[in-house]
């Protein structure tokens, strides 16, 4: 009874934060976002990416395993430690799990648990501390061409590099967010920026071209 309670409990939380980032019904009509085209917007679009990578940097980090098994990217949506990340990355990796934030410093944690329809999922920090976290926003908003910003740790971890911030632009917003941001395999998990910062998706199937690559909304 005890498990079937924490996996009701796990599912309800994950359930509250993907009402959050839920996407517009398929059959909506997508607005497009303004473009930017001239170097006015472009200094502003600017400082809004140096204004945003760093706590997101910091908020995103490498998962592994403590054995044999897999690994992927999450994101930290808690100040307690609540990391999403996809349900295909859950589903790779050992019941005990690393987390490996950007500065190298790793901590405990364990499965919560997922919605593998959507491919999204949930891990719990069980080491106890106030730990670096972003603000979940909504990709209902989401409008074509709007400008958004992926991390994660492509390739896997790298204690000689940050997660890099790669820009670009919302494609389609339905059942998944598409967009043209480059993301390789070891993002699967990471989280997809709007400009303010704030996550609308999280990296799910990585296409085999760049204007193919889905996120969680």
């Amino acid at each position: 009874m005890k498990t079937f309670l924490k996996s009701l409990l796990v599912l309800s939380t994950l359930a509250l934060f993907l009402m959050g980032l839920a996407a517009p019904s398929i059959a909506e009509e997508m607005k497009a976002a303004p473009l930017v085209d001239d170097l006015a917007d472009l200094r502003k679009l600017s400082k809004k990416l140096v204004a945003l990578s760093a706590p997101s940097a910091a908020a995103t980090v490498s998962l592994v395993s403590t054995g044999a098994g897999g690994a992927g990217s999450g994101v930290i949506v808690s100040e307690e430690g609540l990391v999403l990340t996809a349900a295909h990355v859950v589903a790779s990796l050992s019941d005990e799990v690393i987390v490996i934030f950007p500065d190298g410093k790793r901590v405990r944690a364990e499965k919560l648990g997922g919605d593998y329809d959507r491919d999204a999922a949930m891990v719990r920090i069980t080491e106890e501390g106030s730990y670096p976290h972003v603000k979940v926003g909504k990709s209902g908003d989401l409008m074509r061409n709007e400008w958004c910003v992926a991390f994660g740790h492509p390739g896997g971890f790298d204690s000689m590099r940050t997660p890099p911030v790669r820009l670009g632009r919302v494609l389609k917003n339905g059942q998944f967010v598409t967009t043209d941001c480059a993301v390789v395999g070891g993002d699967s998990g990471g989280p997809l920026f709007d400009i303010k910062g704030e996550v609308i998706g999280i990296h799910s199937n990585i296409g085999s071209t760049l204007t193919e690559n889905r996120h969680v909304p």
